[in-house]
């Protein structure tokens, strides 16, 4: 697992690179929360911890920093949405090695279970000890007769589809600062997209995503087409043994407007054709790289030229 105080080093020397080349106007090299944008400096680096985007449960890898205070918050009120949205999935289509917790009926009583879904569809009801009351569980247990029918239940999962969508927002959003750094993202532009973040629940920023199939491997890509004028986040999150899931997630430029992005996704279908240019090398310390990104993330030329 990484450590904090290597990548808060190359963060810090990232901004005092910005600095020197008058793209940042930092008085100081503090570190820079990506979500709240407050500073913090070496001497306050126990208040910081490593975000994984997506997140770990989900296959996810720790590639940057935030507070502990955000790190804690999008973990406990948005990130538990997106598990439960890609649980549900695998639910309905009864994927193999998924799971789900039940409920079986029992004369007044209430038995927790597990549904596993294994090979071929078989159904396997699993009960656990921990979760249910022993003295109960044990009575179930003996009553049980081969050949009975078992009426089951499906325990209600918590699904807000609003923090779904902010959760998958906040993957992008995190891996794109984890290649780019402060460059552009400081830019008020995306105060929208960090307060969304900070309020799951309200509507801030339109969804900018899709999970219709794209034939593009993981990565980031630019936008090669002025309608749509921005970054592309491709990522896949798989839940244990489940199937994988891939999401299209646009982050626009400061010259396109969040809604004007959204009716392209609004509207996207399958097939559809994407334009987009693939990217290479260090955008945190190269010089040359980083201001050919600020140039063409602040105009309309086409291709990014470095």
């Amino acid at each position: 697992m990484p450590q904090i105080e290597p990548l808060y080093n190359k963060y810090v020397t990232h901004i005092e690179l910005l600095r020197n080349e008058n793209i940042l106007t930092e008085t100081n090299n503090d570190y820079i929360c990506p979500i709240c944008l407050r500073k913090f400096s070496k001497e306050q680096i126990s208040s910081l911890s490593l975000e994984d985007a997506p997140q770990d449960s989900l296959g996810g890898h720790k590639i940057a920093i935030t507070c502990k205070d955000c790190n804690n918050s999008c973990g406990h009120i948005i990130d538990i949405h997106l598990v439960n949205f890609l649980k549900r999935l695998d639910e309905i289509d009864f994927v193999e090695g998924s799971t789900r917790r039940i409920e079986i009926p029992d004369n007044g009583r209430k038995i927790n279970a597990m549904l596993e879904v294994g090979n071929n569809k078989e159904l396997k009801v699993i009960l656990p000890q921990k979760i249910n009351n022993p003295q109960w569980l044990q009575e179930h247990i003996n009553n049980i007769k081969e050949g009975n029918i078992i009426d089951i239940k499906k325990q209600r999962v918590d699904i807000d589809m609003k923090k779904v969508s902010t959760a998958i927002l906040k993957n992008a959003y995190i891996i794109l600062f984890s290649h780019f750094g402060y460059s552009f993202l400081l830019d008020k532009h995306y105060d929208r997209i960090r307060e969304q973040i900070k309020n799951p629940s309200r509507y801030i920023v339109p969804d900018l995503w899709t999970k219709q199939p794209i034939n593009m491997q993981d990565g980031i890509y630019l936008s090669n087409d002025n309608r749509h004028r921005g970054f592309f986040i491709i990522y896949t999150c798989q839940y244990k043994t489940a199937r994988k899931h891939h999401f299209c997630c646009f982050i626009p430029t400061p010259l396109m407007p969040y809604e004007f992005a959204y009716h392209f996704f609004d509207e996207y279908q399958p097939n559809t054709p994407m334009y987009m240019q693939t990217l290479n090398g260090d955008f945190l310390t190269n010089e040359k790289k980083i201001k050919a990104l600020n140039k063409w993330v602040y105009s309309w030329d086409m291709k990014l030229k470095y």
